[in-house]
């Protein structure tokens, strides 16, 4: 007889006699017998539920008698941490990787759900932060703390006519565990420069995350002869123990094919939006671009110090802005930019503004 019912149920089970017993600790294991008993084997003739509801779509899990049930709760965080994983390959076939990236993308609430275009982005990074002069072996009380951030970074981009968003989540670790100390003096061992000494004083271990969100409003104009002019003005907000912060800024190009890319390539965080997607093109696409940018800072770890342990720190500026230009030049799946960044006093007893360029350069494969 357990054989029998075994064989036309496909599910493990107790019986006895001509009855069928399935046990558990959820209203699942009396459901699953009712849905067995519904195929009618020939050799099963009733069934008894335990710890089962009477109505699974009606008063298993949200409401009994007006009174609101704690498997609301349970049941829709854990459904919520189920629906982000992948499917399996076996089933969904080749398609699994691009569901699974749609998936990911429509359970941010706040991104467009009509777009173009979707790019989800991998990175890991590493940041080096130390004082003007990183000769004294003693703490520098003026000026800003040694500090590493070793972090990878999951993004979401998505693309419409009319806009551009990015999502981001970076999550890593500050201080001894990034590393950053090792990284430089091997670096300026390489290129021979004298050694940092200051690392004893840098930032105590602290896990970091930062959730940071970006759109950016597109409005391109055709001038003639291949020529185009886009001014795209852009908000942002980052939220976490790293950096908090909101920020409102306009950037402006004008090129030929600005539309091989969303942007100038990004830059490390706090920056301007910046897509890492490209499209290949013939002939070349290049273009000139210029933005400003104003941020408003509740929090930056690297200079108000960690979080939740005592450490060196400054009394930072609470309002910052970033000045950029550079070009981009686009040709056979190659990308090649230059930005050069002003951007004022981030704390209080800094001597002046701060100035840096950058290069990058990208493949597409």
């Amino acid at each position: 007889m357990p054989g029998e019912v075994n064989g036309h149920l496909g599910i493990p089970v107790h019986v006895t006699g001509r009855i069928l017993r399935r046990n558990c600790r959820s209203a699942q294991g009396g459901f699953n017998a009712r849905q067995g008993a519904a195929r009618r084997p020939p050799a099963l003739k009733a069934i008894i539920t335990a710890c089962s509801t009477d109505d699974r779509y009606a008063d298993d899990m949200h409401y009994m008698g007006g009174c609101l049930l704690n498997d609301n709760l349970d049941w829709g965080t854990t459904f919520f941490s189920i629906l982000p994983l992948p499917g399996d390959p076996a089933i969904m076939g080749e398609g699994w990787r691009d569901n699974w990236m749609e998936r990911l993308a429509d359970k941010i609430p706040f991104l467009s759900k009509s777009y173009n275009e979707r790019i989800i982005s991998f990175a890991l990074g590493q940041n080096i932060y130390t004082p003007a002069d990183t000769a004294p072996f003693t703490l520098t009380i003026s000026d800003r703390p040694y500090a590493g951030w070793l972090y990878g970074e999951f993004g979401i981009e998505v693309q419409t006519d009319q806009v551009s968003e990015y999502f981001i989540v970076q999550a890593g670790m500050i201080g001894p565990a990034s590393l950053a100390d090792r990284a430089q003096r091997s670096y300026h061992r390489l290129i021979s420069v004298a050694r940092p000494n200051g690392w004893a004083h840098q930032l105590s271990n602290e896990p970091g995350i930062v959730i940071g969100y970006q759109r950016v409003w597109k409005n391109n104009l055709g001038l003639g002869k291949g020529f185009e002019f886009s001014s795209n003005p852009h908000i942002g907000v980052a939220a976490g123990n790293v950096y908090t912060y909101a920020a409102l800024g306009w950037t402006l190009r004008i090129g030929k094919r600005l539309s091989a890319e969303n942007g100038p390539p990004p830059r490390i965080s706090p920056a301007f939006p910046g897509s890492g997607y490209f499209k290949t093109t013939s002939p070349v696409a290049w273009y000139l671009f210029a933005g400003v940018e104003g941020r408003a800072v509740a929090r930056d770890i690297f200079l108000d110090g960690n979080t939740f342990t005592n450490s060196h720190s400054v009394a930072k500026k609470h309002l910052v802005a970033d000045f950029q230009f550079g070009v981009v030049m686009i040709a056979h799946g190659l990308r090649i930019s230059y930005t050069h960044v002003f951007r004022s006093r981030e704390f209080t007893l800094q001597p002046g503004r701060h100035e840096f360029s950058g290069v990058n350069i990208a493949f597409r494969f």
